[in-house]
């Protein structure tokens, strides 16, 4: 068999979304397919860019395409995916919806699912709630190093969940604590400074108090220099 003629990177390209649809194509049933895309923040302009032809084209198939993106990871950049969102809108193709936080009914929810029971340890979900208001993605981190850390653990026949007292007093697993650092990381100084000093105060502040606060200790900083 003679070698197939090198293509460039553009027909690649091309040859690559082609195969990519087919296979999207020969994978739907009469009962439709849906396609569901984690993290899009993390993907490259390639990806992007397969992922907007696949929504261009897939129109007239039974086939659903559901992509989730970190706003907090976007948004006051130059991420690309912002330029591709912008025309998919344009265009008409998508339809975007904004995640809140999880009630506590469902927080619940989703303890018990993760669990595999019925009835989860009472004070459980009181503990997590507040650790993470919510956020289904720290509440599910901060269960499993509860898990793995035996402050949530089975009792000996293995029947039922139980709770370590300590649990309260129990720090954030390091993946989330690496980030919120890198989220941090993407601030400047006076926006730095600024939460250091709210969170100095606690969970709810002045907004007008921490202000001052800032620009009063920037402002003898400056006549300190001169």
């Amino acid at each position: 068999i003679e070698p197939a003629y090198p293509l460039g990177p553009s027909e690649e390209r091309h040859r690559f979304v082609d195969a990519v649809f087919k296979l999207l194509t020969a994978l739907v049933s009469a009962r439709g397919l849906v396609l569901s895309i984690d993290d899009i923040q993390f993907a490259d302009e390639a990806s992007l860019g397969l992922l907007h032809f696949l929504v261009r084209n897939v129109r007239e198939l039974p086939v659903l395409v559901l992509a989730n993106v970190n706003p907090v990871e976007i948004d006051g950049t130059d991420h690309p995916f912002l330029a591709i969102r912008q025309d998919m809108t344009r265009e008409r193709f998508i339809k975007q919806s904004e995640l809140t936080s999880l009630a506590y009914d469902d927080a619940r929810a989703l303890v018990r699912s993760l669990l595999d029971t019925d009835q989860e340890p009472e004070g459980l979900v009181d503990v997590l709630w507040e650790k993470t208001e919510g956020n289904p993605f720290f509440l599910r981190e901060l269960l499993a190093s509860f898990v793995r850390t035996t402050l949530v653990r089975r009792d000996e026949e293995g029947a039922r969940w139980l709770v370590s007292p300590g649990i309260r007093d129990a720090a954030l697993p390091q993946n989330l604590v690496d980030l919120i650092r890198s989220r941090f990381a993407k601030l400047d100084a006076t926006a730095i400074r600024f939460l250091e000093y709210a969170a100095a105060i606690g969970r709810e502040f002045d907004l007008d108090l921490v202000l001052k606060a800032v620009t009063l200790e920037a402002t003898q900083a400056k006549e300190g220099e001169d």
